[in-house]
């Protein structure tokens, strides 16, 4: 959530506090508290991970989730069982030397470090010279007393009280142990006599793995990522950003943590990789997942319970994200009911108490006006709740015991989280109904290519269209959009487009180009005194007044405070609202989209596909998101890899999406036969 803030977290303590059982995997802290700066972000939660369960975590942007999970991750809680292994996938991997298949298979530390000794030990004792020997094996006793060392002053700085004392005094001891090692130089014969007793140790461990099954698993799960067979064999430092991130998410699902964290693991994946990644995790029944995700159809097909952080509180629901906004909706039309159904009756009593102390006073009856006294009592004591939260008739005796309460309370709509708007502006009337852009049999290849990249591409766009774009990554999406945009020129084939047509581009990681100093307000008001010089929107003001921009970044969310807030503070779903608000001041015509759900929070997608239902131009996205294609776009477009074509698909997004499980299903039918 911000650059360099300290990040501050602990839980409940007390002298009473014991370790786990080592056997236990599920996590259970009470009286957490999480904070960045001086700003909190949970207050005395409770958080809570069974065994076993696959979990969503949902939230707006900038309330903490990945600091949450970053913080669980470093397992430097109190109360987090020691024994529970626990992997976080969210920055991309530093490329080195190693290849994309060795990298996954190192990934599990303690048989990668068994295989690692043990071909050291046998070199060494291969090598004639004494010293190589003696220097290996004091290398590895010192590697092996350096990490109990660590692992022994992570535990003391977890534990307070006597068992702090004691942690420390046993962290001392590691750390004594390490440093005489340092100090210790063995004669040939000690260490000789050490690396046989090491051998036996590192030969037994080897003999319990299956190297050759591990390979396969490991070439099995990079496939399904998108890696072909001879990527798999490139160095890491060889591959982009966006592949070495798959490369983490592969170690990770390889390793096979006992919990494992995902922060936005599809935003590198194509729908095709998303789809295996999904049936991949259902398929982990043993294990605990925790996922931030933007894309709810892959948050609702993997997860089976939800945790909400909001309010400064984990909020848990026993049901995934499509059950989750199912039963807030029933909730909200129950209570709605409810409310409806009581102000009914509340106004029948009250008509009856008025009509009934009108006859009292004409009549002079004090006995009519004692049973209006206790029809009115009645209206205001026992009017209220009649249900309670499990369905069951509300009682104050039963509900509200010990509280010496006489009235009912009252009964109140559950008050939502405020909704999200986004307002795109309109754009100017071109008087022209046609065409903006026609690629008439466009093909593109890259200099020094052997192959094109497009061939024969035939699409009309107009102010109308809501086109989406699917394809494996790498089959040419980027290329078609700058094709669109005039950034490529075609090779062959022509683009005509209509002469006062101005396009709109937003890519994945243009938030990222930002300046981090300066302020979403300072950046529009630049941008609108650069359009206006250029002419560029077509607007006949001189420049943009300090209330005008704050009104328009309002429209994007982006209002108060968040306005004057530097840029490198912003969360990333802020930052995506910032760029799309830069992006469309310029009014385009037609909106080029790929990838705007990435980082953005569930509420900020519905709202930008809301607002992209009323935008009154055209429309082309490319996105892994199902559920966002189906909600904004009427055709749909593969870009295909292997003719390296682009084709109207003869149906929605959900026959695409079924097309490609039909694919990914055969696909395993057919290499589980072999």
């Amino acid at each position: 959530m911000s650059l360099g803030a300290e990040v501050e977290a602990f839980t409940q303590t007390s002298r009473f506090h014991v370790d786990l059982d080592p056997d236990v995997k599920h996590i259970d802290l009470q009286g957490l508290n999480l904070s960045i700066g001086k700003n909190d972000l949970l207050v005395d939660a409770h958080l809570q991970l069974k065994h076993g369960t696959h979990y969503a975590l949902i939230g707006r942007n900038g309330v903490g989730k990945s600091t949450l999970l970053r913080v669980i991750s470093e397992k430097t809680l109190v109360g987090f069982p020691r024994n529970v292994s626990v992997q976080y996938v969210k920055q991309e991997i530093a490329g080195d030397d190693r290849t994309v298949l060795q990298t996954l298979l190192d990934s599990n530390r303690e048989s990668s470090a068994a295989q690692q000794e043990l071909q050291q030990l046998e070199d060494a004792l291969a090598d004639a010279e004494p010293s190589v020997l003696v220097s290996t094996v004091q290398h590895i006793q010192r590697s092996r007393a350096g990490q109990q060392a660590q692992v022994e002053e992570l535990v003391a700085a977890k534990r307070s009280g006597l068992r702090g004392k004691n942690a420390r005094l046993k962290a001392i001891a590691a750390q004594e142990a390490a440093s005489k090692l340092k100090d210790r130089e063995l004669t040939y014969e000690q260490a000789s006599e050490l690396a046989h007793a090491m051998l036996t140790e590192l030969y037994e461990k080897v003999a319990d793995l299956d190297i050759d099954a591990d390979t396969a698993r490991a070439g099995s799960i990079l496939t399904g990522l998108g890696f072909k067979p001879d990527q798999q064999h490139l160095p890491t430092r060889c591959l982009s950003g966006g592949w070495r991130m798959r490369v983490a998410l592969g170690a990770a699902l390889f390793a096979g943590p006992e919990l494992l964290l995902l922060d936005e693991p599809t935003n590198h994946l194509d729908l095709k990789s998303t789809l295996w990644l999904a049936e991949h995790l259902r398929q982990a029944d043993d294990q605990t997942l925790v996922v931030v995700s933007h894309d709810r159809s892959f948050l609702t097909e993997v997860t089976e319970e939800t945790i909400t952080l909001r309010d400064k509180q984990l909020l848990y629901f026993p049901g995934n994200y499509a059950a989750l906004m199912k039963a807030k909706q029933d909730s909200l039309a129950h209570q709605a009911k409810q409310v409806d159904k009581l102000e009914r009756k509340q106004q029948a009593i009250q008509d009856s108490i008025d009509n009934a102390l009108k006859a009292a006073r004409q009549a002079g009856d004090d006995k009519r006006l004692g049973q209006v006294a206790s029809r009115r009592k009645k209206l205001e004591d026992r009017m209220g709740m009649e249900k309670s939260a499990s369905g069951h008739r509300f009682k104050v005796s039963k509900h509200l015991a010990g509280f010496h309460f006489t009235r009912r309370p009252p009964l109140v709509l559950d008050a939502p989280e405020k909704e999200v708007v986004l307002r795109l502006p309109a754009v100017d009337d071109l008087r022209y109904k046609g065409p903006l852009l026609q690629l008439r049999h466009v093909g593109f290849r890259y200099p020094g290519a052997e192959v094109d990249t497009l061939r024969d591409v035939v699409l009309d766009l107009d102010l109308t269209c809501r086109v989406g774009v699917v394809g494996v990554n790498g089959a040419g999406k980027s290329t078609l959009m700058g094709i669109i945009r005039g950034e490529l020129q075609p090779t062959s084939g022509s683009v005509e487009r209509f002469h006062r047509l101005r396009v709109g581009y937003y890519a994945q990681h243009q938030s990222d180009s930002l300046l981090d100093d300066a302020t979403p307000l300072s950046l529009l008001i630049g941008k609108a005194a650069s359009a206006t010089t250029t002419g560029s929107t077509g607007s006949t003001s001189s420049s943009l007044s300090e209330q005008e921009a704050h009104d328009f970044l309002g429209g994007f969310g982006v209002a108060g405070a968040l306005a004057v807030t530097p840029y490198g503070l912003l969360s990333g779903g802020q930052r995506c609202r910032v760029a799309l608000a830069l992006l469309l001041w310029e009014k385009p015509h037609l909106l080029l989209l790929d990838e705007p759900t990435n980082h953005l929070d569930h509420e900020s997608i519905e709202a930008l596909a809301r607002a992209l239902a009323a935008f009154d131009g055209g429309l082309l996205v490319a996105s892994h998101d199902v559920s966002f294609l189906q909600e904004v776009c009427r055709q749909v477009y593969v870009v295909r890899k292997s003719d390296h074509s682009v084709r109207l698909h003869n149906g929605d997004v959900a026959d695409y999406v079924k097309s490609v499980r039909a694919k990914l299903q055969g696909a395993r039918i057919k290499l589980s036969s072999l």
